[in-house]
């Protein structure tokens, strides 16, 4: 059976801060945007054609790419 995971609840404003905290580098705040999108890529990696583990591995890695980014 798939394992629920509480979402972590995050303001606006607290998820600008934590994005910009990533972007300089804070490790802390980017394992916390990780674990704020942990149900959405867990549900989303039910339609890739991939491996579980090589597909959350995959948007995990574009997600981090993502956050490092100076402009989106």
């Amino acid at each position: 059976m798939e394992e629920k995971s509480t979402p972590i609840p995050l303001t606006d404003s607290e998820f600008i801060t934590l994005l910009h905290s990533a972007r300089q580098g804070d490790q802390e705040a980017l394992l916390k945007l990780i674990r704020f999108f942990q149900e959405d890529v867990s549900r989303l990696i039910r339609f890739i054609r991939l491996p579980k583990e090589d597909a959350e591995q995959s948007m995990i890695t574009e997600m981090i790419e993502l956050f490092k980014k100076r402009e989106l």
